[in-house]
């Protein structure tokens, strides 16, 4: 074979070669650019945290009502199952959406948490029965279906944030800021609401015990989750997400093996700040109505 035709097949070779590059140039040029996951998306997170707060914290003063309202029927036993029916559903909800949101993906789990956390609102809320000791479980179901929504909500949100927050060089110097607003203080603030929300409540009708003042303190716990449903769904899955996710065979042993010191700090950081502020802010309002038989419902709540 001549050099010339050598010639005229490499050039042939290169021709194809550009023509291939400057085609699959065009492609990527022509695909939309997704926008990075910025601070607003980890403040979002904060928002659903926080409406978690107000409903899980919210039964701790309804307790104080429902007891001026049934005295007879609200026993210790009936206030520990209304206390503990949504921290129980926290924890199945932490273990299960936990396992769902790294197999198929955080919309998903927004898409459940959202639907179990309003479903279990709406139970408690419209809670009736042929005896007041029906209606108790009822409300008692409720929340323990709302729990698992909430539960759900910790790892959805948790995860979230500190993916979104890990997205750019300027955001990772801030991370731990970032998260910490989106995380404790804001299920912080969601227990300070509730007790806002009470005491305005129970203020409208006067200090007077009424079955419309639980309810409706029930029923504002719905509107954050409604309210912020749709804007999470235009959210995107965060860069560090798309480049680590394993859906299939996630290799937890693996994961136990190499990564098990930093999670045994953060599990326990975790359960030592649960240990104290769930059955505080939960027993506080119950606590303070047993100083004396003649407290008003504000100063039982206040």
């Amino acid at each position: 074979m001549s050099d010339n035709s050598k010639n005229e097949m490499s050039s042939d070779k290169t021709v194809a070669v550009s023509s291939d590059q400057s085609i699959s140039t065009e492609i990527e040029t022509n695909e939309p650019v997704q926008r990075t996951p910025g601070q607003l998306d980890v403040l979002v997170q904060g928002v659903a945290l926080f409406s978690d707060g107000y409903n899980i914290q919210i039964i701790g003063y309804m307790n104080t009502v429902l007891a001026k309202l049934y005295p007879k029927q609200m026993t210790a036993e009936v206030k520990t199952r209304l206390s503990n029916s949504i921290l129980i559903g926290d924890i199945f909800g932490m273990l299960l959406f936990g396992l769902c949101i790294d197999r198929f993906g955080r919309r998903v789990g927004i898409y459940l948490t959202t639907l179990f956390l309003v479903l279990g609102i709406v139970i408690a809320t419209a809670a009736h029965g042929v005896t007041v000791e029906g209606m108790f479980w009822m409300m008692v179901i409720g929340r323990g279906v709302a729990g698992v929504g909430a539960g759900g909500e910790y790892t959805v949100c948790t995860s979230q944030a500190v993916e979104c927050a890990d997205s750019t060089e300027a955001m990772r110097k801030r991370r731990g800021m970032l998260v910490a607003v989106a995380t404790n203080a804001a299920i912080i603030s969601g227990f300070v609401a509730s007790s806002i929300v009470s005491l305005i409540v129970i203020a409208a009708y006067k200090g007077v015990p009424r079955d419309g003042i639980w309810r409706i303190c029930f029923g504002i716990g719905i509107i954050l989750p409604l309210g912020i449903f749709f804007f999470r769904l235009r959210l995107m899955d965060s860069t560090q997400y798309k480049k680590h996710a394993i859906q299939h065979k996630i290799p937890y042993k693996l994961a136990i093996k190499y990564h098990w010191k930093p999670l045994l700090g953060c599990c326990s950081a975790w359960f030592l700040y649960d240990a104290v502020v769930y059955p505080f802010n939960l027993l506080a309002p119950t606590l303070v109505a047993g100083f004396s038989d003649n407290q008003t419902m504000q100063e039982s709540i206040g």
